[in-house]
């Protein structure tokens, strides 16, 4: 993440405020396919949530919002229409996603 940092230069703190505005997007879009019951939604929210994290190195939010991705896929494979086992965890993925909010402002000199 330093690394990534002093590589970056300039680039690093306009690049961290799109992650965060767009990773807040995500996280609500994924909270309303929650609420709707609509599984592919919810999975497709998630999917780049993942992936933008782990570009980052934010890996806590990267592996809970890959965990959430497969899950929601396979109820939306399935049929299934009950979320409900994914409330939890996406409640873990926003304050997850809000302390590393907290670090990334921080180092990137936005707070």
């Amino acid at each position: 993440f330093l690394e990534m940092k002093d590589l970056m230069g300039d680039k690093f703190a306009p690049m961290i405020q799109k992650y965060l505005i767009n990773s807040a997007r995500y996280i609500a879009q994924a909270e309303e396919a929650l609420t709707n019951g609509n599984a592919k939604l919810l999975a497709d929210s998630a999917h780049p949530l993942k992936s933008s994290s782990a570009a980052l190195g934010v890996i806590g939010v990267s592996k809970l919002a890959a965990d959430i991705e497969q899950e929601a896929r396979v109820i939306h494979d399935t049929g299934q229409s009950d979320l409900s086992s994914l409330s939890a965890r996406l409640k873990e993925l926003r304050n997850l996603f809000f302390d590393s909010e907290y670090i990334l402002k921080k180092e990137a000199g936005l707070d």
